[in-house]
């Protein structure tokens, strides 16, 4: 058994390498979105395998049409179980005016970190790799492999051509996804199910080149509008409803505890624990003194979620991240979105009512611009 006493020694012990080796990692920007990147993110996996083979474990790159995985670990007994722990080494772009300091500058504050990837993943995946060699070191009876993905901020495309490839990613008896959040500060989690994600990239071509708004609008097809209709009759943008899920009921079905005719899927912030009457379908609060009370975050961890991420045109452009890419989904809840909206129908009737040139025609400027903003 291992003595926690000693395990806190091995933490303070281990410290100060980790914290080299993550700053070492943060400060490559491996911006899988970004095509002009590609070479960080072959660093960023060569680097990966040397942090793995440096603490002793076995590792390669795997090659999968795409940016590589990194695949390594310790295998104790071919009679010993094997765990696999995910983790992402690709990061998202950092332009959010949040960043008071360059965000590919590892920076520890008394031992509170900053920088991009110090905590989507590069952090979680390095606190998980010091761990499992104190447990080999330990002698506990368990194979322990890694693998840390280089496309998982782009939906990752090639992870399941790299898979194939059993003799570099054996088949595991269980897989721990070391990319998860805390029920909140001060409070780790292990959660042992998560909603998983089907994208789709929808496109829609309904011309050959740019129209002027001032004399085509309102004639002319316009695919942003349309496709904006298409992704409501998916999802009610007011509720989170997935209009196309409403056969099965929108809900995600797996592992939890029942208790009577509630099931409890999630404990969090404090000792609340979100779950659903099975009787009545109402979703409900469980307290440690057994009151209930209406869940505030419908459909947070039962139901299935429906998102519009991107709603662009080339190059990409949502908030301060711009970059023309066709690469992946960037997958989140954006804090705002820009709609510029233009009443030309009557600004051009009235030019042409008192003689003028209809819009785009003065001096031949704005005809060739997309939206007609001259």
């Amino acid at each position: 058994m291992i003595e926690r006493v000693h395990l806190e020694r091995y933490v303070t012990e281990i410290r100060r390498r980790f914290e080299d080796v993550l700053g070492q990692m943060v400060e490559i920007p491996s911006i899988s979105m970004d095509p002009a990147k590609a070479p960080d993110i072959r660093r960023m996996a060569d680097v990966a395998r040397q942090v793995l083979t440096d603490l002793g474990a076995e590792a390669q790159i795997v090659e999968t049409g795409g940016y590589p995985i990194v695949s390594g670990g310790w295998m104790t007994g071919s009679h010993h179980p094997t765990v696999t722990i995910y983790n992402h080494m690709d990061v998202q772009p950092a332009q959010e005016p949040e960043w008071t300091q360059a965000p590919f500058a590892f920076k520890n504050e008394n031992g509170k970190y900053h920088g991009r990837g110090a905590t989507d993943d590069k952090g979680p995946a390095l606190a998980a790799l010091f761990g499992a060699r104190y447990a080999i070191e330990q002698g506990v009876p368990i194979n322990i492999r890694f693998l840390w993905e280089l496309e998982e901020e782009i939906g990752s495309p090639h992870f399941a051509t790299g898979l194939k490839n059993r003799i570099a990613i054996p088949r595991p008896d269980s897989i721990v996804v070391s990319d998860t959040i805390w029920l909140a500060k001060g409070k780790p989690a292990m959660p042992y199910g998560l909603r998983g994600l089907l994208g789709a990239r929808l496109t829609l071509r309904t011309g050959s080149k740019d129209a002027h708004s001032g004399v085509t609008g309102g004639a002319a097809r316009n695919p942003l509008a349309e496709l904006i209709e298409v992704a409501q009759a998916c999802v009610d943008a007011k509720s989170g409803k997935v209009k196309w899920a409403e056969g099965a009921g929108g809900q995600i079905s797996g592992p939890a505890t029942v208790v009577g005719d509630v099931v409890y899927v999630s404990t969090f912030s404090g000792n609340a624990t979100i779950g659903l009457d099975l009787g009545t379908g109402r979703r409900v609060f469980s307290y440690d003194d057994g009151e209930y009370g209406p869940v505030v975050s419908d459909g947070q961890w039962l139901y299935l979620t429906g998102g519009v991420t991107v709603v662009a045109f080339e190059p990409v452009d949502i908030g301060n991240f711009k970059y023309k890419t066709n690469k992946g989904q960037k997958g989140i809840v954006p804090p705002h979105q820009q709609r510029k909206a233009r009443q030309a129908a009557r600004k051009r009737a009235q030019r042409q009512a008192q003689g003028g040139q209809p819009d785009g025609a003065q001096n031949g400027s704005g005809g060739g611009q997309p939206g007609g903003t001259g």
